[in-house]
């Protein structure tokens, strides 16, 4: 059966960045595909969850679907479990933004959000309706973050309940870069089984 992996990139859609490793992820026996939000583009987040909805659901009727978000996407797949939780296999969020926050300053959430407004209610969207997951919802949960992230507070990105994962790594994007190459087999059987083997 199909295993498809959607891909939602953050803020940059830096799409280019993700096909980069799509052949890692073949190898590993998934059928990666990637969504791009257009995070900046004005428009409201309802109206692009449902368009990417209808791109999990197109790949539901093929076999099994996960999704990872980096970043801004990590608060975007999310969502989605949230949407069709008895239907996703495994959420992966990398050095995503899943709540407000009380920092200040440059890593705040109203910094992080001043450019896009769809991000914002992204985040929104997901802590309002996070308490609707279940101990089982919450174990097809995985969090990445590094030690240190100069743009996303580790608080902000981890689930109770969930598995939540710190790697041996700084700095926002070689972060991402890191944990899906570095640790891209981990992850996989994660996706797989819903364990993260030491």
């Amino acid at each position: 059966m199909e295993h498809t992996i959607v891909f939602v990139p953050g803020l940059g859609d830096d799409e280019w960045k993700m096909r980069l490793v799509f052949g890692l992820w073949r190898r590993r026996g998934f059928i990666p595909i990637i969504y791009n939000m257009h995070w900046r583009d004005g428009g409201h987040f309802e109206n692009k969850l449902q368009n990417l909805l209808q791109v999990v659901d197109k790949n539901l009727k093929k076999g099994k679907v996960s999704l990872i978000g980096t970043s801004a996407g990590g608060s975007a797949v999310a969502n989605v479990l949230l949407a069709r939780k008895d239907k996703i296999v495994s959420v992966v969020n990398v050095c995503g933004r899943l709540r407000r926050g009380l920092r200040m300053g440059l890593r705040s959430f109203e910094s992080m959000t001043k450019t896009s407004v769809v991000f914002a209610e992204s985040v929104a969207q997901f802590k309002d309706h996070e308490f609707v997951l279940t101990a089982q919802d919450r174990k097809k949960i995985l969090t990445i973050h590094p030690l240190f992230d100069e743009l996303v507070p580790p608080e902000t990105t981890m689930i109770e309940g969930a598995t939540n994962l710190v790697i041996p790594s700084i700095e926002h994007g070689l972060s991402i870069v890191i944990a899906i190459t570095l640790w891209s087999g981990r992850i996989a059987r994660f996706l797989r089984s819903g364990k993260l083997s030491i």
